[in-house]
């Protein structure tokens, strides 16, 4: 797999180094790996700290406002994922178990305590993972849409078909994004250029559309389904009143399992809550942590 270096000046963010050791598929084989990984993230704000967990296929940038808004009481701190954004690609198989290493890797050397975590997408999982091996660690969890990015209505679907290649090649351009975002919208009107940037920026690496392939490809939350009753502390699923591209199915399967669930829908609001609503989310996710 091809590894881009990406200069520490094209970000405005930090950087440091992750080491965790896993298990790779090595020629139909499992074979131990110790894995080190040099992590970009952003880290702002002062008091209790919240661990902002983007999506496959984006990075920490997607958190640009809300991260802005919550630091202002918080510490906020928000890693690109390994294999996404300005962080490095590993020779890892990207599973579940992977990233939840990472986070428990990442949140050690950061040396972060009683967290909440506010995840999205497919790195609920990842969130939900760590949490059920690390419970004295986690104050609350914070999940928007969850489930397999697979699932999500639109381009997303077609990442694992024969023409995945290609498709993930058309993430980097900005009309292909605006039209993402335009349907992820209920507000079409307010979408701008540095959203659409958010979207293509992760692409324009080859080895990051590689990761996303196979972090979609290997994706199997079923284990983490039956294990969400082991959690004993609050999850709120925040989501938008008209959102029309996620699973509904999935969250519901995900509130189905949970054992203290909490539901916070955003109204005129689609798909990504953090983007088009931030003060409402971010008021929301705050009385929760307060509760």
């Amino acid at each position: 797999m091809e590894r881009d270096r990406v200069k520490a000046k094209k970000n405005t963010g930090k950087y440091t180094n992750v080491s965790f050791a896993t298990v790779i598929e090595d020629q139909g084989r499992e074979r131990n790996v110790h894995v080190k990984a040099r992590i970009h993230y952003r880290d702002k704000g002062m008091g209790d700290t919240i661990l902002l967990l983007h999506d496959v296929g984006l990075s920490s940038d997607i958190f640009k406002y809300t991260g802005n808004y919550l630091s202002r009481y918080f510490r906020v701190v928000a890693p690109d994922l390994p294999g996404h954004g300005s962080s490095d690609c590993p020779n890892i198989d990207f599973v579940i178990e992977d990233y939840s290493l990472f986070i428990e890797a990442f949140v050690k050397t950061m040396g972060l305590q009683n967290i909440t975590i506010i995840a999205c997408g497919q790195s609920c999982a990842y969130a939900a993972d760590y949490a059920i091996y690390n419970q004295k660690n986690i104050h609350k969890l914070v999940f928007i849409n969850p489930g397999a990015l697979r699932d999500v209505k639109g381009p997303y679907s077609k990442l694992e078909s024969v023409f995945g290649g290609i498709v993930i090649k058309l993430f980097k351009n900005s009309s292909f994004a605006r039209r993402i975002l335009e349907n992820a919208y209920f507000d079409r009107t307010i979408i701008n250029d540095q959203d659409v940037k958010i979207l293509t920026r992760p692409f324009e690496r080859t080895d990051v559309q590689e990761c996303v392939r196979a972090s979609i490809a290997n994706f199997d939350d079923s284990a983490i389904l039956r294990g969400l009753d082991q959690l004993d502390m609050p999850i709120l699923y925040l989501q938008g009143g008209e959102d029309m591209v996620s699973s509904e199915k999935n969250r519901e399967d995900y509130i189905a399992e949970t054992g203290i669930p909490y539901e916070l829908t955003i109204r005129n609001c689609g798909a990504y809550p953090f983007l088009e609503k931030v003060e409402n989310s971010c008021q929301g996710i705050m009385r929760f942590m307060a509760e």
